[in-house]
Parts: structure tokens; C-alpha cells; sequence
């Protein structure tokens, strides 16, 4: 038997039920993450992914629940990368074949809901959530409130992301421009934080008496909230530019050249949001709200600003901050740079193997 052939049988079948988009092009977190972990574990050599993709559950139901039962068949080991929406059907279905294929599963949780939804219906979830042999959060706080519930089987494993981070040469050369420039890199919607970040600019602006800040937005925008960010848009045109939606494979490309990244998030699902892990990786120090996992990831005055805290009680203070300390927001550059070394593929992917090796 020739290498090839040794080499084929080693390698196992393992499951990922996610959304993988079909074959258009999707940027947000979810289809991100779910593609990065396809790619990381095919990558290994140990591991071909069979694909089960949520895309076509309204399109191709049918199609997709045999697409599920043939991943059961086949695979050994499968993990579910799902909201708790989608999460919701797909218990059932696990469950109930489990029962007959005795599959090692494993949850990747997608955002933060699930939080809520164990705190709501505690002993009820907690047994569904039973069948799962881990359970990956993404940040440690969201492990020990699940913990605290009494789920027992859960771990972190952090976001990551295949990025080609900036150098120190890259971090040397930079030079700011004669105004600050943001920007925001997420979906355009009002819980993001959108609003507040047009308005906190503009304040600093209005103080100053001219335009010493900019902002461009990047992302696409939510359907619910075109109207109104292309009023706003429009009426702040002198400082603000919409840049359209970038692939995360050229976000270290743009983001850069920028002052800083605003990340006001006040969404409910937010997780471990990609692009604090796309702003680290281009040495960009990030300035966000005190929300969910950004004051566990972005450290105060370290790799960005983290408000409210003691000293900067609104986001208008912590650009007013940011503007006059541009040496210290230089110096937070290449700490960004190097907090993105906890995140790359290589550092999470030895914890996820190691998690999928363990009996």
C-alpha cells in the first residue's frame, strides 16, 4: 500500500452544521467562523469536513435534513455551529439520531444568547444542552455564567481568524493624518452602535469648530436601518463616509492607516466580535462600549478604551482622549499587534484538536 493510500485512511470524516453560505458571498461573523474552522481542520491533515450547510434550510429542507442524516452516518465527530435560533430545530434532530448513531457532538456557540436562554429556562435547556460532549463560548466570562447555571460541560475557545497581521516595521511607519481618522467594521445597524459613533464625532467636531475628525463606515448595512443612517449619511457628509462591505481577508489591508476603531455595540447577541480581532491584527487600537466581551478583550488604555470607566464616562470622551494622547495611542499599536497572537489559528486551533482529541 502505497503513502497516499496510508495517508487516506488516517484521516477522519468530521461534521460542521453551519452556515456556510451557500455559494454566495457572506462577511458577517457567523459564515466567517464557520468557514475559518472548516479551513482549519481540513488543514490538519487529520480531518476532511463534511459540510452540512444551513444556508438551504429554506430553500432545500428536505435536502438538507438527509444532507443531516448522512453527516450522522458518516461522521464520528460533529460539531453545530448555530444561533440558539437555529440551534432550537436541530436538538431534535440530534437527539433523536444520537440515539442510534452515538456521535461525539460538540457546540461551537455562535453570539451570547444562549446566556439568557439558560438563565430563562434553566433545567429544561441544561438537559438538551446534555447531548453535547463540550460546549465552546468564546470568552471567559460567558463560560462561567453558563457554569454558574450548571452547565457543566463547557470551555472557552476563542474567536480567531485567518488574518495576515501587520509588522513592527508596518506599526514604525505609521504616521497620522492631519485629521483623526475612524472607523467602524460591522454591520450598519442601529445596535451596533452606528448612531452613537456619527454623533460622538460630530460632537468633537462641533467643539473644534471645524472637522479634526473623520469616520468612515465599512459593513453592510441592515435593511431596518437603511433609511436612517442614509438620512444621517447625507446630513454629516463633510465627515462621514459609507465604504461599503470589505471581506475580512483584506480588512488588515484597510484598517491600518486609521487613528482608531469605534466599536459603540449595544447589540444583545454580540459574542466575540471579529472585528476587534481585525483591528488587533492591524494595530489598531479599539474603542468600544462596556458590553458583553469588550471590556474582557480590549484592555483600558493597553489596546484601546473600554467606557465607561473612572476616567472617560461617554464615547465623545474617549475621542476627546484619543485626540490629545496621540503618543500613548501610538504605543497601543503595537500592543494590538501582539494581543492578536492569543487569537491566530494556530494558538486556538491547538486548543480546539486538543478538545476533539480528549476521550
Amino acid at each position: 500500500m502505497d503513502k497516499k493510500k496510508k495517508r487516506y485512511f488516517k484521516v477522519q470524516k468530521i461534521g460542521i452544521i453551519g452556515h456556510f453560505g451557500g455559494k454566495k458571498i457572506f462577511y458577517d461573523g457567523q459564515t466567517v467562523k464557520t468557514k475559518s474552522l472548516e479551513r482549519l481542520l481540513n488543514e490538519t491533515g487529520k480531518y476532511d469536513v463534511f459540510r452540512v450547510d444551513t444556508y438551504y434550510k429554506k430553500k432545500h429542507p428536505i435536502r438538507l435534513f438527509f444532507r443531516t442524516i448522512s453527516c450522522m452516518m458518516k461522521c464520528k465527530k460533529i460539531i453545530v455551529m448555530l444561533s440558539v435560533r437555529g440551534l432550537k430545530t436541530y436538538l431534535r434532530i440530534l437527539k433523536f439520531f444520537n440515539f442510534f448513531f452515538r456521535r461525539k457532538l460538540y457546540y461551537s456557540v455562535i453570539g451570547s444568547t444562549i446566556i439568557n436562554k439558560v438563565r430563562c429556562k434553566k433545567k429544561k435547556y441544561i438537559k438538551k444542552l446534555s447531548i453535547f460532549k463540550s460546549i465552546w463560548f468564546e470568552y471567559k466570562y460567558g463560560t462561567d455564567k453558563l457554569l454558574e447555571y450548571g452547565v457543566k460541560n463547557v470551555k472557552t475557545i476563542p474567536n480567531f481568524k485567518y488574518l495576515c497581521p501587520v509588522t513592527e516595521e508596518d506599526i514604525d511607519n505609521y504616521k497620522k493624518d492631519r485629521t483623526f481618522r475612524y472607523c467602524t467594521f460591522s454591520r450598519v445597524m442601529e445596535e451596533k452602535g452606528i448612531t452613537d459613533a456619527i454623533t460622538a464625532v460630530k460632537s468633537v467636531n462641533d467643539k473644534a469648530g471645524k472637522i479634526i475628525a473623520t469616520l468612515d463606515i465599512y459593513g453592510n448595512i441592515d435593511d431596518s436601518y437603511r433609511a436612517e443612517f442614509n438620512r444621517l449619511s447625507e446630513l454629516y457628509s463633510s465627515f462621514v463616509t459609507y465604504k461599503g462591505a470589505v471581506s475580512s481577508m483584506d480588512s488588515v489591508k484597510i484598517l491600518q492607516s486609521y487613528y482608531a476603531l469605534l466599536f459603540p455595540t449595544k447589540w444583545r447577541g454580540e459574542g466575540f466580535p471579529g472585528t476587534i480581532l481585525d483591528s488587533f491584527a492591524s494595530g489598531v487600537p479599539v474603542i468600544a462600549s462596556d458590553w458583553k466581551a469588550n471590556k474582557e478583550l480590549v484592555k483600558s488604555f493597553k489596546t484601546g478604551l473600554v467606557y465607561p470607566n473612572e476616567e472617560l464616562t461617554s464615547l465623545v470622551s474617549c475621542l476627546d482622549w484619543a485626540n490629545e494622547n496621540v503618543t500613548k495611542m501610538r504605543a497601543m499599536r503595537k500592543n494590538c499587534m501582539e494581543e492578536y497572537q492569543k487569537y491566530t489559528p494556530e494558538v486556538v486551533g491547538k486548543i480546539i484538536l486538543n478538545d476533539l482529541n480528549r476521550e
